[in-house]
């Protein structure tokens, strides 16, 4: 059996552990403070993207499992448009001997996420009409600084708790942000794009490499480009996929199963 342990301060085991169970893995857990590689808060800024974030996770764990795989997920949350935000996450396992990574990824819209700057000026009644899009208390809210100069209050289940935290931090700053708190287990919304991402890893680490048989060959990149079915110029959609091994770099190029995208997606038919 092939054991893996998922590095995590955030509860993620539920979500991650049970795509891989179902290849045949064994996954447990160990909690390490991941919030050391960034927030979503800001206070601890990131430095590196998603994907190496989410191998750096892994890798904290390096000393402290004998397990042969390491897992970690990392996600990034982007606005999209008329007030949608995406959610893209990854979820890595990273080859205790070798290093080798592995990396499933997802992306899906329709994340709940606020976000609005509270001022000097702004009342009560401004902060709890802009909570009512919060979802609350399934979802909580932190209130941070805009400058950071004090710790950020996360886990508000409700708006009291938001005006309470809003009047602290407004001696500290003159202007604070209130916003969705991203961490994985108080954002329920995040969890079915880390779901549908570990889905990915588990598949790639059951398909093997045409060229060293090793397990992990899969998607690396998507092109855009393909042609509309009414005018034939390239659009946006996806044309052809870029596949590679992990382990030995061996490449491929495929076509997408489409023959040509919708009119609609084209901004030469449809500017």
């Amino acid at each position: 059996m092939i054991t893996a342990t998922l590095v995590t301060k955030h509860r993620k085991l539920p979500i991650v552990a049970p795509p891989l169970e179902e290849i045949g893995w064994h996954v447990d857990s160990i909690e390490v403070d991941t919030d050391a590689l960034g927030t979503f808060a800001g206070d601890v800024p990131r430095l590196h993207p998603p994907l190496a974030t989410a191998r750096h996770k892994a890798l904290l764990g390096a000393n402290r499992s004998a397990a042969q795989w390491l897992l970690a997920s990392e996600g990034s949350i982007s606005p999209w448009f008329g007030g949608i935000h995406r959610d893209s996450e990854f979820v890595v396992a990273v080859h205790q001997e070798s290093g080798t990574t592995v990396a499933g990824r997802a992306s899906e819209l329709g994340i709940t996420c606020v976000r609005f700057t509270v001022e000097q000026d702004t009342t009560p009644e401004q902060i709890i009409a802009e909570c009512a899009a919060a979802d609350l208390p399934h979802h909580r809210l932190v209130v941070a600084a805009r400058d950071h100069v004090t710790t950020p209050r996360g886990d508000l289940a409700d708006v009291a708790a938001v005006l309470d935290a809003v009047d602290d931090l407004r001696r500290w700053s003159d202007t604070v942000v209130v916003q969705t708190d991203l961490r994985a287990h108080l954002c329920p919304s995040r969890h079915g794009t880390i779901a549908a991402a570990a889905s990915d890893l588990a598949v790639r680490l059951s398909t093997s490499c045409p060229s060293c048989h090793q397990v992990g060959f899969g998607e690396v990149a998507r092109l855009p480009g393909l042609p509309c079915a009414r005018c034939s110029q390239p659009t946006l959609e996806i044309a052809e996929l870029d596949l590679s091994c992990p382990w030995c770099g061996v490449e491929q190029r495929r076509s997408t199963d489409a023959a040509s995208a919708d009119p609609a997606l084209c901004s030469a038919c449809n500017p």
